[in-house]
């Protein structure tokens, strides 16, 4: 309770700020904070750049921080607006759960999903956010993550074990990870679920930087052998689908080879 009401009056100054740059007399004013708690707040506050510090006037004013939120923000709103038929395409063509995925901090987050109108439907939901290194559509993002994100993730405490099947160890995921790279996809098997399986294969923006991932997921008894293949071309085409329509125009993704199909 104490740490909401902290944050709460955080959020309070915060949109005191945002009205106007103001004095700590001013700030207190308006948020009817005492001065302590206004000059400790204002502290944190532009320790993480969401307000600045202004010693000509001795005002404070929103800082640079919520300018770099508002963008990420609008990208990943145009991200959903962009991926949504594509997602809904995925779905109608597998009849099968498509989820729409981004990297957030140490974890990937899920943006958007639509579902099929009948039968199976994933437990997994909008805002709901999973590790990095269980299951197809988690593991599609971290293989295209720069090493040394890849190292904080994967190297600062042991990784959890959901199932039999999830890899937990750094080493066997990097060299998987280069696996993903080559291939243009990632394939899993009960990794972080029992009884659930998935395809997940990156979505580059115009720059061909990997900002998501888009996923088929459902039944372990659906996702055959002689299935996996539809599953995948799918999977990849919405992939090429949604990176076409945010400007990318590189080389098509992998597409699955002939032959036994690899794990992922």
């Amino acid at each position: 309770m104490h740490e909401s009401k902290t944050v709460g009056k955080a959020l309070a100054l915060l949109d005191a700020v945002a009205d106007g740059p103001g004095t700590v007399r001013d700030l207190c004013r308006a948020t009817r904070l005492a001065r302590a708690t206004v000059y400790r707040l204002l502290g944190t506050l532009v320790d993480f750049s969401y307000v600045r510090y202004d010693p000509v006037d001795r005002t404070y004013r929103l800082g640079f921080k919520l300018l770099e939120l508002g963008h990420r923000a609008e990208a990943q709103s145009e991200l959903v607006r962009v991926a949504r038929p594509w997602l809904e395409r995925l779905r109608d063509a597998t009849d099968e759960t498509a989820q729409l995925m981004i990297v957030d901090g140490y974890e990937g987050m899920y943006i958007d999903k639509a579902e099929p109108q009948r039968g199976f439907r994933f437990w997994t939901r909008v805002g709901m956010r999973r590790p990095l290194h269980a299951g197809a559509s988690m593991r599609v993002l971290l293989a295209h993550l720069p090493e040394d994100r890849v190292a904080e993730i994967l190297d600062r405490k042991p990784l959890p074990a959901f199932t039999r099947s999830t890899m937990t160890d750094p080493k066997k995921l990097r060299v998987d990870s280069q696996k993903i790279r080559l291939r243009g996809y990632c394939v899993s098997f009960e990794e972080s679920h029992e009884g659930a399986a998935g395809v997940g294969a990156p979505i580059r923006d115009g720059t061909g930087k990997v900002v998501a991932g888009i996923s088929v997921v459902g039944p372990l008894s659906r996702f055959t052998k002689a299935r996996l293949p539809l599953l995948i071309a799918e999977t990849c085409r919405a992939a090429r689908g949604v990176s076409r329509d945010l400007g990318w125009r590189g080389v098509p993704l992998a597409r699955p080879a002939a032959g036994r199909l690899p794990g992922g």
